[in-house]
């Protein structure tokens, strides 16, 4: 999994004000109930296996994401195969309206200290979320209203082993009158060549109390499809 894809699975900010108190993690993820771990076991396109781990506190709030990866063709479900972790985010909590995240590669090493710093603002309508790496090496904006994200916008610079990329991504998001995310428009610079394309949100089926269960995400442009399953343990 790139490094840009896993950092996308977190979110963003623009600055914050004391009027501001950042909303749930399970809220911003439209998650039903009390959620304690989310797992996402995701098949992309050209075959490749990746699965997520997301372990939420009691009051609502992200703790640990955990990213894994497998190149293995035969990989179906939650528990089979050889996944490698690749590395984890954890998440303080919120003091006076900020939060750190703090990302360890695959050896529990807290990775040349990156770490960085979310705050919230509130623009007329929207809440944004902004979030600095203090390395200045990426950066993630996004826009919620009535805590539907709305618009995503992030820079990356990446230089592992011998590749090296500049990267500038905007995503705009729509959503159906059932408030289902449906549209995904990307506009993507990398290097300086440009790129646009959009991906079509299909929810298969959910559990009882509404979680998705499984969705399928196409590439308009291309018809490549990624899908993704999901797999909830509640609090009690």
């Amino acid at each position: 999994m790139g490094v840009l894809l896993f950092i996308v699975l977190l979110f963003g900010q623009q600055g914050w004000t004391t009027e501001v108190v950042p909303p749930t993690d399970w809220k911003l993820q439209n998650l039903k109930g009390a959620v304690q771990r989310m797992i996402v076991f995701r098949t992309t396109a050209d075959g490749a296996k990746e699965k997520d781990v997301i372990n939420f506190k009691e009051k609502g709030f992200v703790m640990i994401k955990t990213y894994y990866d497998s190149t293995s063709k035969t990989y179906t479900s939650f528990e089979e195969g050889e996944m490698e972790e690749i590395y984890t985010f954890t998440y303080t909590d919120y003091v006076d309206g900020v939060r750190y995240v703090y990302l360890y590669d695959n050896n529990r090493k807290w990775e040349d200290r990156d770490h960085a710093i979310e705050t919230w603002d509130k623009v007329d309508d929207f809440l944004i979320s902004t979030r600095n790496n203090n390395r200045e090496k990426w950066e993630i904006e996004c826009k919620y209203k009535e805590y539907k994200l709305m618009e995503r916008w992030e820079r990356e610079s990446i230089n592992y082993q011998k590749y090296s990329a500049e990267i500038e991504r905007t995503s705009t998001f729509e959503y159906n009158k059932q408030g289902d995310l449906v549209k995904e428009i990307i506009h993507e610079e990398i290097n300086g060549i440009e790129k646009d394309y959009t991906l079509i949100y299909d929810i298969r089926s959910r559990d009882a109390i509404g979680n998705i269960l499984l969705q399928t995400k196409r590439n308009r442009e291309t018809g490549d499809v990624i899908t993704e399953q999901f797999d909830y343990l509640y609090y009690k």
